[in-house]
Parts: C-alpha cells; structure tokens; sequence
C-alpha cells in the first residue's frame, strides 16, 4: 500500500474519527505549503517543502502529521515531521504509517531550539516572546508559555512550580549523585530561564557545579556519554502534560 492509499484508506479516516474536521473550528489542512523551492535559474523552482496535514483549531495551528506508506517504519517521517514543526513554529507533530503513531512535543530538549528558530524565521523571536512575557506576567514562566497562552489560553506555569512538579519523578529515576547534580541545574532553570537546559549548557554546569574539574564530574556521574543522557532524560519531566497522553501512542522528548 502506497502513502496516498494509506493516507486515504487508514490516516484520514482516522482524523475524522478522531473530530479533526468535525468537531466545529476545527479543520484538517492537506498538503500545506511551507518553504518554496530553491530558485534554478531562468525563473524556476526546484521542490519546496510541504506538510502532509496540518492540525488547525480556531484558525491556530497545533500540529504537523508526516505520512509515510504503510509498510515504511514508523519513524521514517519523524526527521520531516520535526523539520516541518519547527518551521511551522507549532509545539506537536506526528508521524504515521497508517498503523501507529510517533509523537513528538517539539518543547523536548532536543528539539527546542528547533522551534525557536521556526518562530524567529516568522518574525517571533527571543525579543518579541520576552515582551509578551511581560505583558502576560510570565516572566518567571519559560518562554513556551508565551505560546501555550496565545494557542490554548493557558495560565503560565512558574519555572518554580515545574521544577517542584519534577521533583519526584526525578528523586525515583536516578541516583543520589545524579540527583544531587540536577538539583544544581534546576535551581538555575529556575532563577535564569529554560536556556540553562541548553545542550550547550551541560558543560559550563558541570564545571560550575564541580570546580572547573571534569574529571571530578566524571567520577561522580558516570562517563560523558551518560552524563548527556541524564542531562537530556530528566527534562522531559519537566513538560509531561497532565493528564499522561492517551495509551497507544509513541512518545519522543
């Protein structure tokens, strides 16, 4: 089964089923221009980008969905549907076979700078989310809860109340030196702002928290490669909607 029989036979009934289209304000938007293609000379564009489908609600987009052949694998889109998003500047975005569905929350680690330079590419950038931040009195919320409040009139989440949210989850998935570490990262999460969560960040962070010696860090926490991963993992806790997203679905931070 090719993409366009899937899309037509399992992806669109789906939607349907699932209000997209029905449910009033709604609306399923096919085959949405993005990017134009890259100009060849003589007045002609090669391809440009296109988005499968996108989500609208009150004329605000929400999601990306990327749609791949039934027997393609499930993460076969996920690179596009990312890309798209980011572009986009919308928070979630899907990719399918027709069969099952990888989610992507696009406020995960890594891809958060993604979707800021989709929103600065629109116009949106640090400048203008900062002001709107003020406005709103989020300035002790991240960023992101500039976007949640203009899509879904959201009340902003403090970065305090996330990190204490986070806290439990955190103090059962890793161990007491890894804990005591991210209680270090958080505290600066909270006091400077989401960029403190930066990949960029970890190393400064270590050599804050551990003396310049990342020899130290390394004894305490377990090899480089490790350390990322528990940098990147925790995060996720962070930003888990309330309540859990429903059973079934692929999830990726």
């Amino acid at each position: 089964m090719n993409e366009a029989e899937t899309r037509a036979e399992h992806i669109d009934p789906a939607l349907k089923a699932a209000g997209w289209g029905v449910v009033e304000c709604s609306r399923v938007r096919r085959e949405v221009p993005i990017t134009p293609g890259r100009i060849e000379g003589l007045g002609r564009r090669g391809k440009g980008l296109t988005a499968d489908y996108v989500l609208e609600y009150r004329n605000t987009k929400l999601a990306v969905i990327e749609a791949k052949a039934w027997n393609a694998a499930l993460t076969e889109g996920v690179a596009q549907a990312k890309n798209y998003a980011g572009k986009l500047a919308v928070r979630f975005t899907y990719a399918t076979n027709g069969q099952g569905i990888y989610a992507i929350d696009m406020q995960s680690p890594d891809t958060r700078k993604k979707l800021l330079q989709g929103l600065a590419e629109k116009g949106f950038g640090h400048g203008q989310l900062a002001e709107m931040q003020k406005i709103i009195d989020a300035e002790k919320s991240d960023l992101f809860e500039v976007l949640a409040h203009v899509a879904y009139a959201m009340p902003p989440v403090t970065r305090e109340a996330r990190a204490s949210g986070a806290k439990a989850r955190i103090d059962t998935s890793f161990n007491d030196k890894q804990r005591t570490f991210l209680d270090f990262v958080l505290q600066h999460y909270v006091n400077v702002g989401v960029e403190e969560l930066d990949q960029e960040k970890l190393t400064p962070l270590l050599r804050l928290r551990y003396h310049d010696s990342i020899a130290d860090a390394v004894a305490d926490l377990g090899a480089p490669e490790e350390i990322g991963q528990v940098f990147a993992g925790f995060q996720k806790f962070l930003y888990e909607p309330r309540p859990a997203a429903a059973a079934g679905a692929h999830h990726a931070g």
